[in-house]
Order: structure tokens, then sequence, then C-alpha cells
């Protein structure tokens, strides 16, 4: 019994060492493990560390190749900068200039062009922390990772449609081709590749600093916008967002508030062009919301961004799309300057950012009097709230012909404005509040005019270059010309261009062709537009200019009725015309139907096709009215000013209606962005 004693004592004794060692053994490779992954940690931070010193050091040449001596507070044009034009890579600068009161501008931001501060946290952990690393969010990305911009939810929920492989947003960017973008002719805003191929030194777009992506961002989300006012099935219910919020609207919101992120931050000024183009599209934005002093206010903030980029690739571009889009403002205002918002307490006017006496002087610019350089028609005294007078792009020889056709466009509007009010004695134009102002004209004739517009005294001193029957042939010559000199020669695709030119020959009848010629040439117009709707959202005075064709079409219709069908040949052509105007009317009608009553033109009647002898097709008499006195003309001719401003004033008393949540939402979100901008550029100005 006792060697069983002993022989079990020492199998127990056995035993437990067999589970000591098994432990040791254990906790030896606990600790190896953690050994290893502290030793792994320790090299991914000073891999983390060592990337970050490189990345800051390559932004720092990059900034001090860009900018040279420039300010380090410029910020995103805002101020009154250089007169350079802005160049990319390590061999050309911006160079330093000083404000009119001879200070130099003095930044205030605390933080440099850099990477975010939080990027003491590595890449991957910030991107699981913020929720926008998974594989479902198909933000933008790069071989390296995402890459980081705004981070508010609201611009994280709608990153994806930026992205340049989603199909929703490939189609909002073709609705904005089709019509903004093919009339304008803006240049693409860059991708964040393309933006990293402008420098000398090799950048990837993971590297650029937060607030460069978040402008980027409020660029591509300002298009996704556009196209998304053109498309109407945008302006619905979207289950992206919470309920009641319209695509367009969200669009609009997270472009703002990407704005927002970077406007106090100082982005590269390579960036100035898209920030300007940026705010040019908030301007038409707010004017397609009825928010005609957000529009304005807006405009400037671009224009204080445009008179910093003489000589950029693209601003006479973006310069002509603003002169035809301030033709709208033009028309909805009837030229009165005294009806306009007073926005000079919330941005400032633009002033000249330098002397440019020394500057060469165009044979143009010494027979009209003016500066075509941008930064100058920026600061313009007349052009701080609509562009008028000489058109500054049209004798510009070295701006593309499309901008110069723009241009045309945008004059020949303001000029046939300009003669429909000089024709009448008394006026009511109505004012940016709704309400109707009876004011007398101040002349009897022309002759004795004391109150004429800038553009009226423009036309009157050169009528052999500026006045509507030299512009539009020179707007002819100049398509032309750049179809002629396109590579492969071919006719425009786009064709809205020649549209507007046919269509405002055909309104003002400057040739004064006969009934069958102008009806030939209507049909074309409307056939076109009846082809491709989307012609009418293209921006500007576009839709009143086609509307006012079909209303030209009804006094035709009109008078083949009153002169009898008595052939056969009369009878086919009354009919074709009638079936051109239903066909229009229908299309006309449902764009005007999307519109603020501000911005509605007239009310295409319906056709009684039932009407005796004596009796109008289309009664015309009681269709409320457009707000512009050149519209005006078109339908009601003889009609008393009396009377116009009674149906023009009916048709507004309609319009009033209750923003829905999301609206106030994205007003507060623009409210607080135009604060912060009002804000920056006091401060600028009283350096």
């Amino acid at each position: 019994s006792s060697s069983t004693n002993l022989s079990g004592g020492q199998s127990s004794s056995s035993g437990g060492q067999q589970q000591d060692t098994m432990a040791n053994a254990q906790n030896a490779a606990q600790q190896q493990l953690a050994y290893i992954q502290q030793l792994q940690l320790q090299q991914q931070m000073q891999a983390q560390k060592q990337r970050r010193l490189t990345n800051a050091a390559a932004l720092d040449d990059i900034k001090a190749a860009a900018l040279g001596s420039s300010p380090p507070g410029q910020k995103n044009g805002i101020v009154n900068g250089s007169n350079n034009a802005v160049k990319y890579g390590s061999n050309n600068s911006v160079s330093s200039k000083k404000s009119l009161n001879g200070k130099s501008r003095v930044g205030r931001s605390k933080s440099k062009t850099q990477l975010p501060s939080s990027s003491s946290v590595p890449v991957q952990q910030q991107l699981s922390r913020n929720g926008v690393g998974n594989k479902n969010n198909n933000h933008e990305t790069s071989d390296t990772g995402p890459v980081l911009g705004c981070d508010n939810p609201d611009v994280r929920r709608y990153a994806p449609l930026i992205h340049p492989n989603n199909s929703h947003g490939m189609h909002l960017r073709a609705c904005y081709t089709l019509s903004f973008g093919g009339l304008f002719g803006l240049p693409p805003i860059p991708t964040n590749e393309e933006y990293c191929a402008r420098f000398d030194k090799s950048l990837e777009p993971h590297q650029l600093p937060k607030f460069d992506v978040a402008a980027l961002q409020a660029a591509r989300f300002a298009e996704l916008a556009m196209g998304a006012l053109v498309d109407s099935n945008c302006n619905i219910q979207t289950s992206m967002g919470s309920a009641g919020r319209s695509l367009l609207l969200a669009l609009a919101n997270a472009s703002v508030l990407c704005l927002a992120d970077c406007v106090e931050e100082q982005v590269h000024p390579s960036l100035m062009f898209d920030m300007a183009r940026t705010y040019f599209f908030h301007a038409i934005l707010r004017a397609q919301f009825d928010d005609m002093g957000r529009y304005f206010r807006y405009r400037r903030v671009c224009l204080r961004h445009l008179s910093q980029l003489d000589g950029v690739p693209g601003v006479e571009t973006l310069m002509a799309a603003i002169s035809f889009q301030d033709s709208l403002a033009y028309m909805i205002y009837n030229a009165s300057e005294a009806d306009l918002p007073n926005i000079d307490g919330s941005i400032p006017r633009v002033s000249a950012p330098y002397d440019v006496d020394g500057s060469r002087t165009t044979d143009a610019e010494k027979k009209y009097g003016i500066s075509t350089l941008p930064s100058r028609v920026a600061a313009s005294p007349v052009n701080q709230m609509w562009i008028q007078g000489t058109p500054p792009i049209l004798i510009n020889e070295a701006a593309p012909p499309k901008s110069r056709v723009l241009d045309a466009l945008a004059c020949t509007i303001r000029t046939s404005l300009d003669e429909a009010k000089s024709r009448q004695i008394k006026e009511q134009p109505q004012s940016s509040r709704g309400k109707i102002i009876s004011r007398k004209r101040k002349f009897l004739s022309d002759a004795d005019a004391e109150d004429k517009s800038v553009t009226e005294w423009a036309v009157n001193h050169h009528p052999d270059d500026l006045s509507c029957s030299s512009l539009l042939p020179e707007a002819s010559n100049l398509l032309k010309k750049d179809e002629e000199e396109s590579t492969p020669a071919l006719p425009s695709i786009f064709g809205g261009h020649r549209l507007l030119v046919s269509a405002l020959d055909v309104i003002l009848n400057l040739d004064g062709e006969a009934e069958d010629f102008q009806m030939q040439k209507i049909f074309n117009i409307l056939e076109g537009m009846i082809e491709r709707p989307i012609l009418l959202s293209q921006g500007g005075p576009t839709y009143h200019i086609f509307n006012n064709c079909a209303i030209f079409l009804a006094h035709i219709i009109n008078k083949f009725h009153a002169g009898g069908l008595n052939d056969v040949f009369a009878t086919a052509q009354f009919e074709v015309a009638l079936n051109f105007y239903n066909g229009s009317r229908i299309v006309l009608e449902k764009h005007r139907s999307k519109l603020p009553h501000r911005l509605r033109c007239h009310e295409i009647p319906r056709p009684h096709l039932n009407a005796s002898s004596g009796e109008l097709v289309i009664d015309m008499s009681n269709t409320s009215l457009c707000n512009s006195r050149n519209c005006q003309a078109c339908i009601a001719v003889g009609i008393s000013p009396k009377e116009a401003a009674k149906r023009v004033s009916t048709n507004n008393d309609s319009n009033n209606w209750q923003k829905s949540d999301s609206e106030k939402e994205f007003d507060c979100n623009d409210h607080a962005l135009l604060s912060i901008l009002r804000r920056i550029i006091s401060q600028e100005e009283m350096m």
C-alpha cells in the first residue's frame, strides 16, 4: 500500500508539473505575441509619422512654389488679390499686391494649408471612426485610400453621387451638360487626380488638404444640383434623405455645407475659379427658389473671386455666363435699379484689386472706353448688380467665340427692353416686393432722355456696332466661325446658341420679313424646342424667348383665321401652325408650372377650335402677363399701362406658399454661409 501511495503521489506531482509547464508556455506565447504586436504598432506609427512629415514637406514646397510671396491670409479669392494668372507648378507664382489703401492684406487664419490637425491619428482609424471607410459608402477613393473632405452627415449621405462612376451622378451631370453646360461652355470640374496632376511635385489624392477636397466637393455638388434643377423628377421626395427632402435641395445643401467647411481656411489659389463657379451656380439656384436677394449676393461673391483671375483659362467664359444670366434679372426688374435689393451692407461692392495703368490696351478698349480684363469688368461700378453697357466679352477678340455670342445675346436682350421702355410715356414696373409702383418717365423722346440706362448710352454712341440689327448678325458669324475652326469641322451638336439667335431675330423682326418666312422660322424654333425640352432650362431668359415665339405664332394663327381659309393651301398652313402651337404649349406650360411666379412668362392660352369667323382662335386678352416690358410688347400690342399692371399684379397675387422643413433647413445653412462670408469680407475691408 505504501508503494501504491508513493506511485500515486508521484503521478499527481508529475501532473501538476505538466500543468505548470503548459501554463508557463502559454504565458510565454502570449507575451511573445504582445511583444510582436507592440513592435508592429511601433513600426506602423513610425511609418505613419514619416509619411506625414514627407507629405507636409511636399505640401509646403507646393504652397511655396504656387503662392510665392502671396499673403498667407488670402482666403478663397474673397479678398482682392493678385493680377497674375494662377499658374501651376514650382516655377510660377502669384505675386503679392497691396489693397487700395496701401496696406498689405494680412491673413488671420491660424492654420496654413496642410493636412487636418487630426492627422496625428492614423488615417484608417479616422475612416473607421467617421464611418466613411465602409465598403457600402462609395466615396471617391485613390489608390492609397479614401479622400477626406467635408465630414457632415448630410454630405456623406450624398457623397456617392459625386463619384465619376455613379450612374445617378452621371445622369445628373448629363442633364447639366445638355442644358446649362452646353450653353455656358464652362470647363469641367477637375477630379482629385486631375487636381493633383496640376503640380510639378508628385502628389496623391489622399495627401490633399481637407479644405481643398471640400472645395472640390462643393463644386461637384453644385453641378449635380444644377442637373437636378433641370430634371423635374429630382424635385420629389427621395429615399436617400429625410422625408420631404428633394434631391435638388439635398445636393444644394451639401454644396453649401462643403463651402462653409472650407471658406474660412486657405485653399489653393488654383481652386479660385472653381469656387467662383460654385457661387455662380448657387446664385442661379437661389433665383430658381425665388430668392433674388441671395442671387445678387452669391453673384457678387463670385465677382470678388473673378477680380483676381486675369488670364486664367475659363474666366471670360464664366463672365459671359454671368452676363447672360444677368439679362434675365434685367428683364425681371425692368432695368430699374431703384427696385433692386440693397446688398451693399452684407456683401460690399468689388473694388479694383490692383493698378492696370501700365497694362496693354487693345483697339476695342480704346474705341469703347472700357477694359476687357475680368478684374476690371468685375470691379466696374455699373456691373455690381448686373453686367450692362458695352458687352465686354463680345469686344474681346481673345475670348472664346461662343462666350462672345452669349454676351452679344445678353446685350441684345437688354437693348430690346430699353427700347420697349423708351416707347412708353408712363410705366408701372414691378418692384422686388411684388408691388406695382407708378413712375413717370422723365423724357418724351429719346433725345431728351435723362435717365437712360448704361446700355442705352452705349448703343446710342455706337449704333453701328451695338444695335440689335448689328449684334445678331455678329453672333451668327461667330457661331459659323467656331464651327469652321472646330476639329473636326462639324455642325454644333448642342444647337442652343443658334436657336436663341433665330428666336431673337423672329421676335425683333429686324429684316421686316413677310409672315410666311417668319412662320417658317417659328416652326423650326418650336420644333427644336419640342424635340429637346431640356433647352428651356439652359439658363438666362431662354424660356421667355421661346415662349414669345409661341405667342407670335398665336398672332399668325389668328390672322389666318380672320382672313378666311378659302383654299387648301391656307387650310393646310393653318392646321400645321395649330399643331405646332399645341405641341409647344404643352411643353412651355409644363416648364412654366415649375417656376416661381416672378420668373414666369406669359400664360399660353388654349385655342378655341370651334371659333366662328368673327372670333379669335387664341384669345390672349385675359392671359396673365410677364413682368418684363419687352415680353409684354409681344403679347399685348397697344395695351394700356394700367391694364398691363393689373394683369401682372394678378399673376403675382397667388405667389404665396409655405416652405417645407427641408427648405427651411437649407435656408438656415445658406444664411450661415453668407454670414461667414460677410464677416470675412468685412474684416478684409477693414485691413
